[in-house]
């Protein structure tokens, strides 16, 4: 069994007794002193970096006990190795041959511009920046002009000294790109900067990487122009809506993260109350009303003519326009609300109505075959009332148009309000109820058998029936 002092004696000998000038280690912080970064260089003594070197702009110390720094090797002072994290412009010009084979970063300051790059003074010497290496992304000249940052010297001769700053970019975004990697999560409320705006949206920096705000992901509301919502340099807080750090994508969201005034809109705003909004804008289907910021519904271009027909909604309404409207539908999850000029006659009371038909079970299955009520016809779907509490959609996908260009109208004909329909019940998804037509359903069963039975003759035709088999008939 080992004794200590043999365990001492084999600890001391895996210690290093010497460094090469600019040799590079990564080494762990022990201690912050007053004016000093101690480090554990894995030596009989503690490697030493001036504090100065990890001050940011607003002179805040970067580093804490525990992290791990990269360093090079100046030399021996007091006893002590001493360490750097980049060169000062000063001690550097007598070493810039040692500085440029270690890689060392070194201090310079930009002092002009010159024929494709910038002219950077390097203690006593020039050396030559060119403008991709200047940076990670183009800025205009005037703000690096007269500006102090870290280089690492690329090439070194008697007569050429280029350096680059882009390089120790990449590094530190690398590093940060980690970091976030490890930190951040889908769903997750970050707060960032505005760097770049563009016309389908706006770019956000998070330290090291940069997310986009789709246009459509900025407000509740249509945005036609970016700027109307946020301008660069803006610090914003976003909601991070997906993460893909393969492709180094980042979509966030500026209106996720302030709440979705959708959320209480169906109590707000209740079926066959009449209520004051603005048009916001027209389409060909019918007019936009912004009853408050954020909630925005559609009176379709049959509920704008009081009646009569019109061919198109700027006959009636003008963009900008006070109107009273009357809510006919609220639908939450899909941020629709469907309004009308006039009273909807889907809740007046009228007595010749078609009777409702026999209630459908309070608990309803998938797979389910169930009489219920057409409750109101939308653009995109049919409503239908299956019992006093839940209401299915049957998208307008599982509907036979027979190619009507205007589905709207012709699913307003097909299916009259307050009509008996039998549907199917294809998907529950909490309070989401997929429904398709039992008529619908019948003839996609038949469609499949006849395709089914039309690759099974053609099974002798080799590759050819390979390929049908790839199609969707």
């Amino acid at each position: 069994m080992e004794n200590f002092a043999d365990l001492f004696e084999q600890s001391t000998q895996s210690l290093k007794t010497g460094f090469n000038p600019g040799e590079k280690v990564d080494a762990t912080v022990i201690t912050v002193s007053a004016n000093s970064v101690f480090i554990d260089v894995h030596a009989p003594s503690e490697g030493i970096i001036h504090k100065e070197e990890f001050r940011n702009k607003d002179g805040e110390v970067t580093v804490k006990e525990g992290d791990v720094v990269s360093a090079y090797f100046l030399g021996v002072k007091d006893g002590g190795f001493e360490f750097t994290v980049k060169m000062s412009a000063e001690s550097a010009s007598s070493h810039l041959q040692e500085i440029y084979e270690a890689g060392i970063p070194v201090d310079g300051k930009v002092i002009g511009e010159r024929n494709g790059g910038y002219t950077v003074k390097i203690g006593s010497e020039e050396a030559f920046c060119p403008f991709s290496q200047m940076d990670n992304r183009r800025g205009e000249p005037a703000q690096y002009i007269g500006q102090k940052f870290s280089f690492n010297i690329s090439e070194y001769n008697r007569h050429n000294l280029v350096v680059s700053r882009r390089k120790i970019l990449d590094a530190e975004a690398a590093d940060q790109i980690k970091n976030l990697q490890y930190n951040l999560t889908e769903g997750d409320l970050v707060t960032g900067r505005i760097s770049k705006i563009m016309p389908f949206g706006a770019f956000v920096n998070l330290g090291g990487v940069d997310g986009l705000i789709p246009i459509s992901e900025l407000a509740w509301w249509r945005v036609e122009d970016v700027t109307e919502c946020v301008k660069e340099g803006q610090e914003v807080e976003v909601k991070i809506i997906k993460l893909d750090w393969i492709e180094e994508r980042i979509t966030l969201s500026l209106k996720q993260a302030g709440g979705n005034p959708w959320i209480d809109a169906a109590e707000k705003f209740q079926i066959g109350e009449c209520f004051k909004g603005t048009v916001t804008r027209l389409a060909p289907f019918g007019a936009f009303v912004e009853l408050e910021r954020g909630i925005e519904g559609l009176v379709h271009i049959s509920k704008l003519g009081a009646g009569r027909r019109i061919n198109h909604p700027k006959e009636i309404v003008e963009e900008g326009q006070d109107v009273e409207v009357y809510v006919e539908s609220v639908d939450v999850d899909a941020q629709r609300m469907s309004l009308s000029m006039e009273p909807s006659v889907a809740h007046e009371p009228v007595a010749t109505k078609t009777v409702a038909p026999k209630v459908a079970p309070a608990v309803i299955n998938e797979g389910d075959i169930i009489s219920g009520t057409v409750d109101n016809v939308l653009d995109f779907g049919v409503f239908v009332k299956l019992n006093s509490e839940k209401t299915g959609l049957v998208h307008v996908s599982k509907i036979d148009l027979e190619g009507n260009p205007n589905r709207l109208r012709a699913m307003a004909k097909q299916f009259e309000l307050g009509a008996t329909v039998k549907v199917i019940v294809e998907e529950i998804n909490g309070d989401k109820i997929s429904l398709a037509l039992e008529a619908s359903t019948t003839k996609d069963k038949e469609e499949k058998a006849a395709t089914a039975s039309y690759k099974n003759s053609t099974s002798g035709m080799g590759s050819l029936s390979g390929m049908f088999d790839g199609l969707s008939l």
